[in-house]
């Protein structure tokens, strides 16, 4: 029987799980969400992720940093227009069973994780602008569900922090669920990647690690499973040349194809070169369960 997801993405001996982000790139367009399922999975990849908030709750929140009132006027209809509705979660998740992916989506509310709790999805993923999200990472704690952590540029007291609080929202450590820490720029392709981080982190937490960049090369993230990642997680979209900020930088499904193929055969030779080796191999550090 093959692994879980739950299991993959938090084992040492399962596949690499390949991450696909849609994010907000189905640009507000159910039709076009449901198409980028299908992009996905025909390119490979194991999961499709998305972003589930309330548009006006979700403005409010990022309002204080927008520099004029112009900007959070603009950052409040993009909002507006790419929100994920509530009856769609459960027809892309409908549509990723059908084409044997799975689906999560990045929740940035409680509310909006509870809808995905009860839709079944395998895991959480965490923004690394809510590793301070005290009441948001508490609920997901209790779900008791893999959580998909990205760091960021966030220090070792913010990480230890947001562990903290998805314990607490666990209530007690056999009910704590596992944690993967994704390191890696996130949406800056131009920022500064030290895939070294992962090494810090498995040691410094003792939680399984991934690797989460916004840039169309495929070099970091195949050095990161080389240095024991877990999870790689790439934006996607059907075209890089469609306006919004998640098009840009993300990967289309050929490059997709690709990275999920280069990705096999890392593992595949990392798996070989194990085997002939009495030492352990780069991914087999335990993970935080």
């Amino acid at each position: 029987m093959s692994p879980s997801l739950a299991d993959r993405l938090v084992g040492s001996d399962g596949p690499i799980v390949v991450v696909a982000e849609i994010g907000s790139n189905h640009d507000g367009d159910l039709d076009r969400a449901l198409a980028l399922v299908d992009a996905a999975a025909g390119a490979g990849a194991d999961v499709v992720q998305f972003h589930a908030f309330h548009a006006a709750r979700l403005a409010a929140t990022v309002a204080a940093r927008a520099p004029g009132p112009r900007d959070a006027a603009e950052t409040s209809a993009y909002l507006a227009r790419v929100e994920l509705r509530t009856e769609w979660h459960a027809r892309l998740r409908d549509r990723a069973s059908a084409r044997r992916v799975a689906f999560v989506a990045t929740p940035f509310d409680e509310e909006r994780a509870a809808l995905l709790a009860a839709l079944g999805v395998a895991a959480f993923p965490v923004a690394a602008g809510d590793l301070g999200s005290t009441a948001l990472l508490r609920a997901l704690g209790g779900f008791g569900r893999p959580v998909l952590l990205a760091v960021g540029q966030g220090g070792r007291p913010d990480v230890e922090q947001a562990l903290a609080a998805i314990g607490d929202g666990a209530g007690a450590a056999s009910r704590r669920p596992a944690v993967v820490l994704l390191a890696g720029p996130g949406e800056d392709p131009a920022a500064d990647a030290d895939v070294r981080a992962l090494d810090d982190l498995r040691v410094r937490f003792g939680c399984a690690t991934g690797w989460r960049d916004a840039r169309t090369s495929h070099a970091l993230a195949l050095g990161a499973i080389a240095l024991g990642a877990r999870v790689v997680t790439k934006p996607f979209t059907d075209d890089r040349r469609r306006r919004g900020p998640g098009h840009a930088a993300a990967l289309e499904p050929a490059d997709l194809r690709g990275l999920v193929s280069a990705v096999r055969e890392l593992e595949g030779a990392l798996r070989e070169a194990g085997a002939g080796s009495s030492a352990p191999s780069v991914g087999s550090r335990a993970a935080l369960r």
